[in-house]
């Protein structure tokens, strides 16, 4: 093979001759541990992106967290739609003095999630607190 273009993917190992055929016999070529570099690349880039998840997450729940305590959150008085009562109505009744009573009929729909004034009995509405 002193012609061939063929090259071996095993190290160069001295061939051991036979007395028999000189040149055609050789050991096997020993078994190596070859290390895989792709893998430990894919371990590291895993583990960064677990880390920045564990962080984010971390930061995302803490924050969440802060912004809501019981001593925060807005105390509403509430009102039980009776039959008969109207947004109109309920604005008229509960309105400081002076405000225009379309305004606060749409504080009322917007504190509510109302996305009309129909109104059913039974309903529970926060009213908005006006200072």
């Amino acid at each position: 093979m002193k012609h061939s273009t063929y090259k071996s993917i095993y190290p160069a190992a001295s061939s051991v001759l036979s007395g028999s055929r000189a040149g055609l016999s050789h050991t096997a070529p020993t078994a190596r541990k070859v290390r895989k570099p792709i893998a430990r690349k894919s371990l590291i880039r895993s583990l960064i992106v677990v880390a920045v998840l564990i962080l984010s997450l971390t930061g995302f729940i803490s924050a969440f967290a802060a912004s809501v305590s019981p001593g925060d959150e807005p105390v509403y008085d509430t009102v039980i739609v009776m039959p008969g009562d109207t947004l109109w109505n309920i604005a008229l009744a509960n309105k400081p003095s002076g405000m225009d009573t379309r305004k606060y009929v749409h504080m009322l729909t917007s504190l509510n999630h109302l996305h009309d004034s129909s109104i059913q009995a039974g309903d529970i509405l926060n009213l908005p607190i006006t200072d």
